[in-house]
């Protein structure tokens, strides 16, 4: 009973739009950071890493990206997710889901679970790559077992469609109440379609 990629529009649209936020919930780790004995280059890094996401959340996006592009060349991995999540939109830049995905891939491998969630929306939508469930899966439980929400709730997805794995209704709720646990809510007529559909 495929109910939620019917929906397929409203995941992509709530994918893009958890992407336009990712960096901001960062602020009160970024600041326990600070308050850490640290080196002056480390300090000025987070310094700037900060000063870019100020200018990204008050819409100074030129000079976001222009901190941003040294820091995620470093191998800073906030960085480097914030510029996926710029070329993935196409704030400031031409949009471009290759180089968003290159962005997000560095970030995931040193462990930032953001960019590990965002690349299991990519492959399960396919978004510049073909659509595959299995990486998708791959990804989103990296992202899951640090207590991603994004990717509890697209595992949710995943096992409610049977995608990638054997389709499995109460695995699915597990993950979406996992998520809601953290804030992280359904489109609502996508959850209610769930809701009366599957656990009826």
């Amino acid at each position: 009973m495929e109910i939620f990629m019917k929906n397929t529009k409203w995941f992509l649209l709530f994918a893009i739009a958890v992407l336009t936020l990712t960096g901001c919930d960062n602020n009160k780790k970024d600041e326990q950071e600070q308050q850490k004995p640290s080196s002056t280059h480390a300090t000025n890094s987070e310094d700037s890493y900060q000063a870019a996401m100020t200018a990204y959340q008050s819409g100074e996006f030129e000079k976001a990206f222009t901190l941003l592009q040294p820091l995620a060349q470093q191998g800073k991995a906030e960085a480097q997710h914030q510029l996926g999540v710029m070329y993935i939109k196409g704030v400031y830049v031409a949009q471009d889901n290759q180089e968003a995905r290159a962005w997000f891939e560095k970030a995931a491998m040193q462990g930032y679970d953001k960019s590990q969630a965002s690349l299991g929306m990519i492959y399960a939508q396919g978004i510049g790559v073909g659509q595959d469930y299995i990486k998708a899966r791959e990804w989103f439980e990296k992202a899951a077992a640090q207590g991603d929400a994004i990717a509890e709730n697209g595992l949710g997805w995943l096992y409610g469609n049977g995608n990638g794995v054997a389709q499995d209704y109460a695995e699915a709720r597990e993950w979406f109440e996992k998520a809601a646990a953290l804030g992280m809510q359904m489109h609502s007529l996508v959850w209610e379609e769930y809701m009366r559909k599957v656990l009826a």
